[in-house]
């Protein structure tokens, strides 16, 4: 290979050692951003397959429901002078409610005929609706507040209502007006919607 002559005639490779400089930097950002593409896929996996190994759909839904409920005990043992804690167990009660969610109002809530979508409480939808308004609330007061714990309870009454309802009177009704076959595609499309925000 011939040698790049600078404009004053030294022998030089900066032209060669530009491009191979050049390339390994191109080549060391798609490694990092194939390697971040595969731990967020991991990871997400991970997640699903840990509800996924519960069972059904409705067990799915029910392990998401325990997980929702260890978070606000960790949330209730907090003090006011953990703020950063209260801020980032906010945060996770804010992604698993929201997580669970959408697997309901995307997958479940669409197949209910109007008598299942309301139950004792009233319509799934406006749960939904009420919960996320508290979540909104909870992110957006100052954590050291003295009524935060008290909104925290508030928060977690409404949600253990609409979970009782779900578990007692509704996934019921769901799988048993379904064949065993419906059940197992329920299941994977639970599991596949809750795969877009693990």
């Amino acid at each position: 290979m011939a040698q790049t002559q600078s404009p004053k005639g030294h022998g030089s490779h900066w032209y060669d050692r530009a491009n191979t400089n050049t390339g390994r930097a191109v080549g060391a950002a798609l490694a990092g951003v194939a390697i971040g593409v595969a731990t967020t896929l991991g990871r997400k996996m991970a997640v699903q397959t840990a509800a996924a190994g519960t069972g059904s759909w409705d067990d799915m839904l029910k392990h998401e429901h325990r997980a929702v409920e260890k978070i606000f005990d960790r949330l209730e043992a907090t003090t006011a002078d953990q703020s950063f804690r209260r801020a980032t167990l906010t945060t996770k009660l804010k992604h698993a409610l929201t997580k669970h969610a959408v697997q309901e109002e995307n997958i479940i809530y669409p197949i209910l005929v109007p008598s299942e979508a309301a139950g004792e409480r009233g319509d799934v939808y406006e749960d939904h609706a009420d919960i996320k308004k508290m979540v909104h609330m909870l992110e957006h007061m100052e954590n050291s507040d003295s009524d935060f714990l008290a909104k925290v309870a508030t928060l977690r009454k409404i949600v253990e209502e609409h979970v009782k309802e779900e578990e007692e009177n509704l996934f019921p009704q769901i799988k048993r007006a379904r064949s065993k076959k419906q059940n197992e595609q329920l299941t994977h499309e639970v599991w596949r919607e809750g795969l877009k925000l693990a």
